[in-house]
């Protein structure tokens, strides 16, 4: 297995663990990691073309960010690939998943058990769509 889906793994257990413990923002920044890394491996994996442009652009501009870039390719060849209803969702839950985690770690506000479960929500949807398409 691959490092990176083990990491996505773990995280994604982590995120069980802490949830049953309340330890609230680190169960979000784990939710959003846990999909993140799994998006770079399918990236790695299957759009090895796409994987490297990212990050020989990210080099040659020396400034922009690896996630909004592997998430905005991951849901384009999604897209291509697998139609356009699924690629919206996953985008859109992507897209909040990772706005709970910058929330939850650098804003200045209490996370809730109604994010923890919106994360969850989207966590959720995420791996189950990929098990489906990717079959990881």
């Amino acid at each position: 297995m691959s490092i990176l889906l083990e990491k996505s793994e773990q995280n994604r257990l982590a995120f069980g663990y802490l949830k049953d413990k309340e330890v609230f923002a680190a169960i979000i920044h784990c939710g959003y990691y846990s999909c993140f890394q799994k998006v770079s491996y399918i990236l790695k994996e299957y759009y090895t073309k796409e994987w490297d442009l990212i990050h020989f652009q990210l080099q040659e501009r020396r400034k922009g960010s690896m996630h909004k870039e592997c998430i905005r390719e991951f849901v384009r060849q999604f897209r291509a690939n697998f139609g356009s209803e699924d690629a919206a969702e996953l985008d859109n839950h992507l897209k909040q998943l990772k706005a709970l985690r910058i929330e939850a770690d650098y804003d200045e506000t209490e996370v809730t058990p109604t994010m923890v479960d919106k994360a969850e929500k989207y966590m959720n949807n995420f791996h189950l769509l990929t098990k489906q398409n990717f079959k990881v």
